[in-house]
């Protein structure tokens, strides 16, 4: 039980430190595109900058989201000090409203756009980020004189007017041109039917075991996907010597590259003389690596009659290749 309990402990420190990692290399401004519980908006002006906000999900953006409010201010704040801001190459400016506003020296990202008729073009591009409560406001601009310009908020009342309040279960991403003045349609989610297959090796009630699995499964989007598998779950019998099988139908939800994974399984064929034959149901967290190896932690419940809840319950670990 002991060697268990370490075991377990350890593969979720793994889990843990790999999602460190992977959050690390996200782009640092991807917080303010998507998020479980942000709407967004990304307006892409005629000198190729965009200017993209998030807010709360579920409220309304043209009633309880005060965006012209914090443009306001920060336009007024900035006008103050405009003119005692450094000649920097690059740099980057924070803005809280009724707060602070703080101007600091980035390394910068120059966009060149080769065109075969007029040359290179290069963008140099700075950032400005302004803040309350609700709201979050990312503007790109090469020159600080911009952000004072009235086309700002013309831009940005205008794609918020595109936005048409509906009833919808997650959050929305939204896309304006403004230089067609209209909104950009999303492409739809395409699914994609694939076969997955694969192998796990682990252990549950002190005893290994090794689990071959192999289904249909819908891809939907880029790399999200759900799959129904057919678990063969087969194991030594030191007493009979000979080899035990058990049965599970499961449903996977994750991702197709690397990434955490949740699983769900009910035994349909039981081993007779299996030392697994009293698990009902089981379910398992686990994560992928970019290498295609599989591994977490499994719980199954076990049917012990009168036994309390908690006895019913054993845990074990795997780790595996496939899906």
């Amino acid at each position: 039980m002991h060697f268990k309990s370490i075991l377990t402990f350890c593969i979720l420190i793994c889990l843990s430190s790999l999602v460190t990692g992977q959050t690390a290399d996200d782009n640092i401004f991807q917080w303010r595109l998507a998020g479980d519980t942000q709407d967004s908006l990304v307006i892409f002006r005629q000198n190729g900058h965009k200017i993209m906000m998030t807010w709360p999900y579920r409220k309304n953006i043209h009633k309880h989201i005060a965006w012209e409010e914090l443009l306001d201010a920060f336009q007024s704040d900035l006008s103050k000090v405009i003119s005692d801001i450094p000649e920097y190459e690059f740099y980057e400016i924070n803005y809280w409203k009724n707060n602070k506003l703080i101007v600091d020296e980035v390394t910068g990202r120059e966009i060149y756009t080769v065109n075969a008729d007029q040359g290179i073009d290069n963008l140099k591009t700075n950032m400005c980020l302004l803040r309350n409560n609700k709201v979050q406001l990312s503007i790109e601009f090469t020159d600080k004189s911009e952000l004072l310009h009235p086309s700002l908020k013309q831009e940005l009342a205008s794609a918020i007017s595109s936005i048409k309040k509906v009833a919808r279960s997650s959050p929305e991403r939204h896309y304006y041109s403004a230089i067609t003045k209209s909104k950009i349609p999303i492409p739809k989610r395409k699914t994609e039917v694939f076969f997955p297959a694969g192998f796990r090796a682990g252990f549950v009630l002190d005893q290994p075991h090794i689990d071959v699995r192999a289904g249909v499964g819908l891809k939907i989007g880029q790399q999200d996907f759900v799959s129904l598998k057919w678990n063969l779950m087969t194991s030594f019998n030191s007493i009979s010597q000979s080899t035990d099988y058990d049965h599970f139908l499961s449903v996977t939800f994750g991702n197709l590259g690397h990434g955490f994974r949740i699983e769900w399984g009910i035994k349909v064929i039981d081993g007779d003389t299996s030392a697994f034959r009293d698990l009902l149901l089981r379910s398992h967290a686990g994560y992928k690596t970019r290498s295609g190896l599989i591994f977490g932690v499994d719980y199954y419940l076990r049917d012990r009659g009168e036994d309390d809840a908690l006895s019913r319950i054993v845990f074990g670990a795997h780790i595996g290749m496939g899906f």
